[in-house]
């Protein structure tokens, strides 16, 4: 989803060391399918994926916003659908309602259609990453209220498991098929919590936490490091960075909570936290060790216009950030990207109008088979 290039370590320091606010930020209203919008991802060619309430703020759809352009995706019949992830294909992962409302399907789009991923039970199902290969990881619905997390590829679908309690969701998947997420727990004394996880190969590692009792990873990059939120043991929760041996508390811009949401290649980090003061929720990007308000990073114009930077949910390799903006004049949330250079033109593009490949692939094989 987020970040596809492993660095050298030598790169990957020298990268972490640049600090957050060197570069000039341009803001980018992406607008919406008639009502409020959140983007949650952006690929390395600029493209976009997230949902957008439509007209009158009751109903939410998927959309792609490629070349200067916000496209509705659809449903798989229903009346919603949310956009959650897009890889460099132009591939966008997320979930749809089937006919009649009658099921929550985790989908992925693409210029060539469609594509219903089923679910490993009887129920439900939604998809939050893809990789680079079209692979997609989420959860299914084993039965009425029990979740586990699912891995989406070529050959099928296959059900990652847990750490030992009833319930798991996948979050993300990198390009080394590296799956995170969460999982229930049981605790000696019988209780349960959630604890964040990685899965490589057939193998689950429980990732712990920085001291409470509850963890979740968000996303992974191809170095294998993860993004998430554990909480603290007292009462509250901070953002974390997993490098493959140890949890780093990422901190927090004066408030008392923080969640990371994403990270690229170079080992930035972007989510939400809580400010001094009021409280208020702020998107923040991490970078060399230093939490910064992306508000902050605004020019004084796109301020005065009234935007506030309230969630941040993607970032890209180039560093191009996506999430969620409320304007106080229009008093509306917005989509947004803040990015150091014009979003490019994506040469994704043509890869996108090529259609679902292997999962478009894996749909028709299994509805030719039940046409049978």
């Amino acid at each position: 989803m987020h970040a596809r290039n492993a660095l050298a370590a030598a790169a990957l320091l020298a990268a972490l060391a640049s600090p957050a606010g060197a570069a000039d930020y341009s803001f980018t209203d992406l607008g919406g399918l008639g009502g409020n919008s959140t983007a949650y991802d952006i690929n390395r060619g600029g493209q976009i994926a997230g949902v957008s309430f439509l007209a009158g703020n009751s109903t939410q759809h998927a959309f792609l916003w490629s070349t200067g352009s916000l496209s509705d995706l659809g449903t798989l019949g229903g009346t919603y659908s949310n956009g959650n992830a897009i890889n460099q294909l132009g591939q966008v992962a997320g979930a749809a309602y089937t006919t009649g409302n009658a099921s929550r399907h985790a989908t992925v789009w693409s210029k060539e259609g469609k594509a219903d991923l089923g679910s490993l039970g009887a129920g439900g199902s939604e998809a939050y990453d893809l990789n680079d290969q079209g692979q997609a990881v989420g959860y299914s619905y084993m039965n009425g209220s029990v979740t586990h997390a699912t891995l989406w590829t070529a050959g099928g679908k296959a059900d990652l498991g847990t750490l030992g309690g009833s319930n798991s969701s996948a979050r993300a998947i990198n390009n080394h098929q590296q799956v995170v997420g969460s999982s229930n727990i049981t605790l000696p004394n019988g209780g349960v919590a959630t604890h964040a996880f990685s899965w490589s190969a057939g193998t689950m590692l429980d990732l712990g936490t920085l001291g409470g009792a509850n963890s979740d990873a968000n996303d992974v990059n191809d170095s294998g490091w993860v993004v998430g939120r554990s909480s603290l043991g007292n009462g509250i929760s901070h953002a974390f960075l997993w490098n493959g041996s140890a949890m780093t508390d990422l901190g927090v811009l004066g408030g008392g909570s923080s969640v990371a949401h994403a990270i690229n290649a170079s080992g930035q980090v972007v989510g939400i936290s809580t400010t001094a003061g009021n409280g208020a929720s702020h998107g923040f990007l991490w970078s060399g060790g230093v939490m910064t308000d992306l508000n902050s990073l605004l020019d004084p114009d796109t301020r005065a216009a009234g935007w506030v930077i309230t969630e941040a949910y993607g970032i890209n390799d180039s560093g191009a950030i996506v999430g969620a903006a409320f304007n106080h004049t229009l008093n509306q949330s917005h989509a947004f990207v803040l990015s150091t250079s014009p979003v490019p033109e994506p040469a994704g593009a043509a890869l996108w109008m090529a259609g679902l490949g292997v999962l478009v692939r894996v749909a028709r094989r299994r509805a030719q088979g039940a046409a049978r």
